[in-house]
């Protein structure tokens, strides 16, 4: 079996990759990032879509998995290059070697795409009609519309929106990365110390990487799921205080809460969380980690 990742060096794609390459498969990168134990496919600065049309002839893959993308970016063109574009020249290239009905595909959106919402909006369902507001949302969103109608006329693809999604080698550019980094600094100096925060009286939707990757895995494999957009998350609001309390309270360590502007976001929605009938509805019941599992496993990688 041949899988094709994008972003396999990111966080969710080192875990994709191990899940592959412990099933045997044959894995293949696609990035700027090396990955070890994978054969690696890099793209020169300026490429062409003729460029992805070779690698996929020699990888051959029968999985693509697209991962690869920026939130963090300042520019709107930068982000819609790799949020949006990258993309759509991944699924013409499958189109014009031939593969598009031969490789199965899963594409990463986000829950970004949704945008600014009010309370009364959640449960965040696929069908609710989406105003992202930032770059990185609108590029995700267009990639979106394009892999779906992609995925009716030409192959077969599944497009998911993951909520926030937490464990071990979670960036520390995300809140909760930040806060284990933080929490561990402090109490390996086994004093007292500050955390530093931005608004944590808002409430997002939690859900581990490991049940990220199995749920990709189940979807990819369902016909009735192609061409589909698919929330993946617990489909429960948990406070971000909630979480920041639990953290210090396994340390044991004298930890107060300093919230700091320059960690404020200036468009933040408070609460945000996502409907999973959808999901459950084609990959059946499905046993989520609990938050306070994925976290703890976080503080002790850190």
């Amino acid at each position: 079996m041949n899988i094709l990742i994008t972003g396999a060096s990111g966080f969710v794609g080192q875990y994709l990759v191990n899940f592959f390459l412990k099933r045997k498969f044959n894995v293949s990168s696609l990035g700027r990032s090396k990955v070890s134990n994978v054969k690696n496919y890099t793209l020169p600065k300026k490429w062409s879509k003729n460029d992805l049309v070779n690698i996929i002839l020699e990888a051959k893959p029968d999985y693509l998995f697209h991962l690869a993308g920026n939130s963090q970016s300042n520019s709107c063109l930068e982000s819609f290059n790799i949020n949006t574009c990258f993309g759509l020249n991944l699924l013409d290239a499958l189109s014009a070697s031939g593969f598009s009905e031969k490789t199965k595909c899963l594409f990463f959106g986000s829950a970004s795409e949704y945008g600014m919402v009010k309370d009364i909006d959640s449960p965040l369902s696929e069908s609710f009609n989406c105003k992202p507001y930032a770059c990185y949302g609108i590029g995700k969103l267009a990639q979106t519309h394009y892999a779906a109608t992609w995925g009716k006329l030409n192959g077969q693809i599944v497009i998911i929106r993951p909520f926030t999604i937490l464990g071990k080698h979670m960036s520390e550019k995300m809140a909760i990365g930040s806060f284990a980094k933080q929490i561990n600094e402090i109490s390996t100096k086994g004093d007292k110390g500050v955390l530093y925060t931005g608004n944590i009286d808002i409430s997002r939707d939690f859900i581990d990487v490991s049940d990220v990757v199995e749920i990709c895995w189940k979807l990819v494999n369902l016909d009735e799921a192609n061409s589909q957009v698919i929330n993946i998350c617990s489909g429960k609001p948990t406070s971000l205080r909630e979480v920041v309390d639990y953290m210090i309270n396994l340390t044991g360590v004298d930890i107060s809460i300093q919230v700091e502007g320059k960690r404020l976001v200036q468009a933040d929605v408070k609460t945000h969380f996502g409907e999973n009938k959808k999901l459950l509805g084609l990959v059946g019941n499905f046993e989520f980690i609990p938050w306070q599992v994925s976290v703890k496993k976080m503080l002790e990688a850190s």
